[in-house]
C-alpha cells in the first residue's frame, strides 16, 4: 500500500482539492473499485443516504 495525493478531483463542477489516495491490492472475494476513506467523504461533503443505497454532494 502506498499514499499518492492528488492537487484535486473534479468530477463535473464537483472538486475536492488536496485529496490523499491510498493504492493497494484489495481482494475481499468481490469486485470493488475503490473504498472513499471518511476523510474524503467529510472533505468533499458527501451525504450518504444509506436506505437509497445513494450519494448526494451538498451544496
Amino acid at each position: 500500500m502506498f499514499t499518492k495525493w492528488f492537487d484535486a478531483v473534479v468530477l463535473g463542477d464537483w472538486r475536492v482539492n488536496e485529496c490523499k489516495v491510498e493504492i493497494g491490492a484489495m481482494d475481499y472475494g468481490i469486485h470493488i473499485d475503490g473504498i472513499p476513506g471518511f476523510d474524503f467523504i467529510r472533505n468533499a461533503g458527501l451525504i450518504i443516504d444509506t436506505k437509497k443505497m445513494k450519494v448526494y454532494a451538498s451544496l
